[in-house]
């Protein structure tokens, strides 16, 4: 009888630190944290990707390219810049990472960046674009749903792109974004 409630306690504590465990991996990173934190916010399309090695073979990302509309942060010029996500396929390798940005292409929305520091084992991987990865990776993505023109990430939902993201960006920033692509997405919403 002892033994079994032991036992039990034991299995107990397993299960909850376990969990503990497995939900601590991701935290909540505020929209005013991740505005701050990055050196770069513009919003973009998915336009293309392509996967590849890190230089010690060990670990796949993927190269994003991504066409630049607005810059709402940063002295971003260039109209495509490269974001590295984490897993991907090479040949018959696949890696994911939970817990980590995947992106599509044709992807819309409001990328919050800093600098990339992954070197490529292949240098001949989209070479050319400033490289950058997300900040607070999945959450430095709000990806756009064209449709009813609201945004969401990992954790917040965006009734109203104009309204609920530019606005709640540019009043914290306290600048206007500059246009690099002028694009109607709203315009878009009504040819589907």
């Amino acid at each position: 009888m002892k033994r079994k409630a032991i036992l039990s306690i034991i299995l107990i504590l397993h299960f909850a630190i376990f969990n503990t465990l497995l939900f601590a991996q991701l935290y909540h990173v505020t929209l005013d944290q991740r505005i701050e934190n990055s050196k770069i916010i513009f919003e973009g399309k998915v336009i293309s990707k392509k996967s590849f090695w890190d230089v010690d073979n060990y670990n796949i990302y993927t190269s994003n390219i991504i066409e630049v509309y607005k810059v709402f942060k940063g002295n971003l010029k260039f109209s495509h810049v490269e974001v590295i996500t984490e897993g991907g396929i090479v040949g018959t390798e696949m890696q994911t990472v939970s817990h980590s940005l995947q992106l599509n292409e044709d992807d819309i929305g409001i990328f919050n960046c800093i600098s990339n520091t992954i070197n490529k084992s292949n240098k001949s991987i989209n070479p050319g674009y400033i490289s950058l990865k997300t900040y607070a990776d999945l959450q430095g993505f709000i990806r756009y749903d064209l449709n009813n023109m609201s945004g969401n990430d990992i954790f917040n939902k965006y009734a109203d792109i104009n309204n609920d993201v530019y606005t709640a960006i540019t009043s914290r920033t306290k600048n206007d974004y500059r246009t690099i692509k002028d694009v109607n997405l709203y315009q878009r919403k009504d040819k589907k």
